[in-house]
């Protein structure tokens, strides 16, 4: 079975997949889809199925491909598509540490400012690496205040219309200026930016750096403001990798947002959204009207998609070398790692999986024994509940269904 590789900074998805005939015609492949799913069905569920083949753009298999149904997490994955569309691939958060002050000689006269950028991996170490910078320039005390600034975004916690029970469970706090997922003590932090400003001045007093002002401050910096230091964060493509392998949705939530700030001007789940939506049409037009999107995360059940959705975005996107090859590279691989690790080992797969305790999904590449490329999605909602057991079995027979027979 031929694979795919995948050069990231070249932008080549498929470049290296050798052409080949199909082995077995379409209504072959329709029939062994068919059969998985008739033969793993799940009683009592709503089940939507779609299958495009990613070279034609044609969509091979259709099972209520066009019924709306809860996507949980494979929500994420509009949110990986937005993301490195909006962002790029090679984008970087920049944390900076400014003032309104003026150092003299060894005292710095005016407030010391942390801006977050909305980085959802931001940690103490680098807040300390800061601190240690602020140093090196020879600075041993402030005479302001140390303040923590997470203005970029707005001072919503949580995604919106999630039950009750997932707040501070499934998510930590969201804030534009987050150190260490907000966890302080084994514990979620109800203030972020507050809390990064005293882990700050923690650090700098850790360092010799005395500061004048015990009571830390959280507001805007000053527009003219100097900058003093920055710390930057690992690349977009990473960051998503690791919201995708683990759906993670704090940083799915965090993302969001940042797509917002950047191609919409608002760094709220709306502006996200309302990116995300806009950037979705251009891949998608047919398909975006039926979704409804409400969060980044997919804990909201309010949000709605299509199987036909997300098979034929995926589809698209790999025709885009700005975004193909990061979502691609972000989907773990069947049976090997992240969320499919548990699952049946099938390396011609890489999927994103969603769960919610009423909504299963799966949706990805596979690629079939003739080296034909596919996207797929599989979505199963069941009222009241859900048998994922059964729903796994499901997905898992339609994916393997089509590497067998495409």
């Amino acid at each position: 079975m031929r694979g795919w590789r995948i050069t990231l900074g070249a932008g080549i998805l498929w470049a290296t997949l050798a052409s080949a005939a199909l082995a077995a015609a379409p209504a072959a492949l329709e029939q062994r889809i068919e059969a998985a799913v008739r033969s793993n069905a799940v009683a009592g569920a709503a089940v939507g199925v779609a299958v495009v083949d990613v070279e034609t753009g044609a969509l091979v298999f259709r099972k209520n491909a066009w019924r709306r149904l809860i996507p949980a997490s494979n929500e994420k994955l509009y949110v990986t598509v937005a993301g490195f569309a909006a962002l790029g691939a090679g984008f970087r958060y920049e944390t900076r540490l400014v003032t309104d002050g003026a150092q003299e000689g060894r005292v710095l006269r005016g407030n010391l400012y942390l801006i977050g950028d909305g980085d959802p991996t931001l940690t103490r170490a680098q807040v300390a690496a800061l601190a240690a910078s602020l140093r090196a320039r020879g600075i041993r005390r402030i005479e302001g205040r140390v303040i923590g600034d997470e203005t970029v975004f707005d001072n919503r916690r949580y995604g919106p219309q999630w039950k009750r029970a997932y707040l501070g469970v499934e998510s930590p706090p969201l804030s534009a200026l987050s150190v260490d997922r907000n966890v302080r003590d084994g514990q979620w932090t109800p203030n972020p930016a507050r809390n990064a400003a005293r882990v700050l001045r923690a650090e700098l007093e850790e360092r010799g750096v005395r500061v004048a002002q015990r009571l830390v401050g959280t507001r805007a910096a000053p527009r003219d403001a100097e900058i003093l230091a920055s710390a930057q964060s690992a690349p977009l493509w990473r960051i998503l990798r690791y919201m995708d392998h683990w759906s993670d949705n704090f940083t799915a939530e965090m993302v969001l947002k940042r797509v917002g700030v950047s191609a919409a001007g608002r760094g709220t789940t709306a502006g996200g959204v309302e990116a995300a939506r806009a950037l979705l049409g251009e891949y998608v037009p047919a398909e975006s009207p039926k979704l409804v999107l409400v969060d980044g995360s997919g804990l909201s059940r309010a949000n709605r998609s299509t199987a036909s959705g997300f098979a034929q975005l995926l589809a698209s996107v790999t025709r885009d070398a700005r975004v193909g090859p990061g979502v691609f590279g972000s989907l773990p691989v069947m049976g090997r790692d992240g969320t499919l690790r548990n699952r049946p080992a099938n390396p011609a797969i890489r999927a994103k999986t969603g769960t919610l305790s009423d909504a299963s999904s799966l949706a990805g590449y596979a690629i079939g024994a003739s080296g034909a490329r596919y996207a797929f999605a599989v979505l199963v909602n069941g009222r009241g509940g859900l048998n994922h057991w059964r729903a796994h079995a499901a997905q898992d027979a339609v994916a393997g269904a089509i590497t067998r027979a495409g």
